[in-house]
């Protein structure tokens, strides 16, 4: 199996890399044993990271009640309520990432989750897109001193680099723009795949796709149009009725799409120094004869 790649690496901005994050989200359903299993889950198949989110949907919905998870709004409070892991459960699973060798990233949704996460050892901080705009939340996630991962959608490039300044301010520069569409599950006309091309160019960093479509084309597709980080739900058990479960796949199919990703990163590679090789070979055989 290939070594697990580190999120810090994608910062060099290697057009080669393909970073593979296995978004746990809340399959975990609040429960220690599943969480581990999703971590180790995602290491079988291949994944160089693991996300966990942490938050209590009341305190978010009555905050945010136009701008709560993936933008519906009041319709996650009742499908997703209350399945924070604890403290004790979240440190357990870091522990086993760990031990692993797998990178844990986090979506906290308010300042004490993001503490919480920062305390535990996560290696980087995604910021969802109703949150790009708040510039104390921001700040505080800049200060962590990690990678942030920013969500694009429903975005302007003005509240993206915005967004990507706030961060900057705090002596930040390890930003990653994520480009995706927050329906569940979305379809393919709704992705404007090649917004990965347009934001690489107008910002200068490293882009990534959060796939929520139900198969693996989009994020190939993705792949081949610049984007170095692919984010798709893992689940150990396919039998709920989430709408985050309906685009999940389970361990055998992530794992044969992540060396469907491999496959394309090998081969994107620079053609040059091989034409180059293939070049000299002819020469060479020509002055023999």
């Amino acid at each position: 199996m290939e070594a697990s790649a580190k999120i810090s690496g994608l910062l060099r901005n290697d057009p080669k890399s393909i970073y593979v994050i296995a978004e746990a989200g809340l399959n975990h359903g609040g429960s220690r044993e599943r969480a581990l299993a999703l971590v180790r889950a995602a290491k079988w198949a291949g994944a160089d990271a693991v996300k966990f989110q942490t938050f209590r949907m009341e305190r978010v919905a009555d905050s945010h009640p136009v701008r709560t998870l993936a933008g519906q709004g009041l319709k996650l409070q009742v499908e997703f309520r209350n399945p924070d892991l604890s403290y004790d459960a979240l440190r357990d699973v870091l522990r086993e990432a760990q031990r692993l060798e797998i990178e844990i990233l986090a979506a906290p949704h308010d300042e004490a989750s993001a503490d919480l996460f920062d305390k535990l050892g996560v290696r980087a901080f995604k910021i969802e897109s109703g949150g790009i705009r708040r510039r104390p939340w921001m700040k505080h996630i800049g200060r962590k001193g990690k990678p942030v991962l920013i969500s694009t959608e429903m975005n302007s490039s003005d509240d993206i680099r915005t967004a990507i300044d706030w961060v900057r301010m705090e002596n930040n520069d390890q930003s990653i723009l994520l480009h995706g569409v927050s329906a569940y599950p979305a379809a393919g006309e709704e992705l404007n795949l090649k917004a990965i091309h347009q934001l690489r160019k107008r910002f200068g960093m490293p882009v990534g796709f959060t796939d929520n479509t139900m198969g693996g084309l989009a994020a190939l597709t993705a792949v081949s149009l610049g984007a170095q980080l692919i984010e798709r739900h893992l689940t150990t058990d396919n039998s709920g009725s989430t709408e985050a479960q309906a685009v999940s796949m389970e361990p055998r199919r992530f794992k044969a799409h992540i060396e469907e990703l491999r496959r394309i990163g090998v081969i994107l590679r620079a053609r040059e120094p091989q034409l180059a090789s293939a070049r000299a070979q002819l020469a060479v055989a020509a002055k023999g004869n």
